[in-house]
């Protein structure tokens, strides 16, 4: 492990001790700006590596400064009209209470909520959007399977 670690740093001491040096020292870099609008297009592609990883680097080094300046902004609320005074909505059930059938609404356009009273084919139709309700049905007790869904719009 000792010896890999040496042959390790010794190529990357070699690299920018020997090769990296040579490499800068190879490149067409002008002494003044005005310089590089003398240049053509072979030295301007000799230049292109040095100039996208320089650009990296400054992007990666400026980045976080503005990002904490930066405004976020909130993304837009789901719910426009249920007990809007409150911090957070919570609406709680005993299983016994529901009886056979309820339908809950899960797209907040409900004038019955927390029931869904159909307002998300509305919603749907407007948006484009696929949100339905969350319907929760009883097992018969009979055979323990769930009643047949009926299918249409809810």
């Amino acid at each position: 492990k000792i010896i890999f670690r040496v042959i390790e740093m010794e190529a990357i001491r070699n690299y920018f001790k020997v090769k990296l040096p040579t490499y800068l020292k190879s490149l067409p870099l002008p002494k003044t700006f005005d310089g590089f609008l003398e240049l053509n297009r072979e030295q301007w592609l000799e230049l292109l590596p040095l100039i996208i990883m320089v650009s990296i680097l400054v992007y990666l080094a400026i980045s976080p400064i503005f990002g904490l300046f930066r405004n976020k902004q909130k993304r837009p609320r789901i719910n426009k009209k249920v007990k809007m005074d409150e911090d957070k909505i919570v609406t709680s059930f005993d299983v016994e209470d529901i009886g056979d059938k309820k339908v809950f609404c899960r797209c907040w356009q409900s004038n019955k909520f927390p029931f869904c009273d159909g307002s998300h084919n509305k919603h749907n139709k407007e948006t484009g959007d696929n949100i339905g309700p969350l319907k929760i049905t009883k097992e018969t007790e009979e055979n323990g399977e769930k009643e047949p869904e009926k299918k249409g719009p809810k």
